[in-house]
């Protein structure tokens, strides 16, 4: 006997020949990557202030159910800059943003002690700084994940690329949506 799909005979998900996000979320299977967004920056971002400031490295993402989980997952290169003192260093952190309210999710620093000897030439200190943190936002409203940044003993702090004679290194930010 032949088997018709046209939406009467209770196959809904496929009845107007669209499925839907929500679709798939309601019969995903619980640890299934549901979505995928990446992104990354062309250029760096400087903060020379000892209040956090955004780097470039931010995606959005909307979850399609609430029990879904968010993979996060960056990577970048981190400069930190100042002038002739013994000591250098600044403050990276993972933050969600969701309907105006703003979680840090992980944080690191980067500290370096020297001896500047009386020099006037600046210095600095080459950092790799990644996250990979599991998130439960419990939430379908739409989320940006970013990296901020600040400096602790420095004149500046540099993200997302470094260069290294003709060596680039871009950041790069990545988002999973993982079915709950």
């Amino acid at each position: 006997m032949a088997v018709t799909i046209d939406g009467t005979t209770g196959v809904s998900l496929v009845q107007d020949g669209v499925v839907t996000a929500a679709d798939l979320a309601a019969g995903a299977v619980s640890g299934n990557i549901l979505q995928t967004k990446t992104f990354i920056p062309t250029t760096h971002n400087e903060n020379s202030s000892t209040t956090f400031a955004d780097s470039l490295v931010t995606v959005n993402i909307t979850p399609s159910s609430t029990s879904s989980k968010i993979l996060v997952l960056t990577h970048s290169a981190i400069q930190v800059f100042a002038g002739a003192r013994n000591d250098t260093g600044g403050i990276t952190r993972l933050v969600r943003v969701n309907d105006g309210t703003l979680t840090q999710l992980a944080s690191h620093s980067f500290y370096n002690s020297h001896d500047a000897m009386g020099s006037s030439n600046a210095v600095q200190i080459f950092e790799h700084d990644s996250y990979t943190v599991l998130d439960s936002p419990a939430t379908t409203n739409e989320l940006t994940y970013k990296i901020q940044m600040k400096v602790i003993v420095a004149n500046a702090i540099r993200y997302s690329k470094h260069y290294t004679g003709d060596n680039e290194e871009p950041a790069e930010i990545t988002v999973m949506e993982i079915a709950g």
